[in-house]
Formats: structure tokens, sequence, C-alpha cells
């Protein structure tokens, strides 16, 4: 490894978990920089399904509802 990657990687093992969060974003976002089209059509969907939410036209589970089907799936 270079002199430059093993100080990289000694900073961020020091790192809080936080900011750890924050370095593997910025890392994945220069590996792979956001798609603005996926960004725009998500934030699209999200809107559908916020509405849709409030409208009542979509079923919701409880979360020990899920668990519980979840817990079946596993179980076969």
């Amino acid at each position: 490894m270079s002199a430059a990657l093993d100080t990289f990687i000694e900073h961020a093992k020091k790192l809080n978990p936080e900011e750890m969060v924050i370095a593997l974003d910025v890392l994945q976002e220069m590996l792979s920089p956001p798609d603005q089209a996926w960004h725009d059509a998500w934030a699209s969907e999200a809107e559908d399904r916020i509405q849709a939410l409030e409208q009542g036209e979509l079923e919701t589970l409880g979360f020990d509802d899920v668990i519980e089907m979840i817990k079946q799936d596993i179980a076969g």
C-alpha cells in the first residue's frame, strides 16, 4: 500500500461511528456518482406512496405483524 493509503486508514480507524458513516457515504459517491434520473424517479415514487398512504389507498402492516410473517417464512 502507499503511504497515503496507510495514513488514510489510520485516520479512518479513529473516526466515531457517525463520522465513519459520513466518510463511507463520501467514498461511495466518489466511486459511484449519484444518478439524478434515479434520484428523481425515487423521489416521485416516494411522493406517490405518501399520497396513497394519506388517502387510505395503501395497505399498511404493523411491526409485530411483519415480524411474525418473517418468522413464518423462515420457519418454512
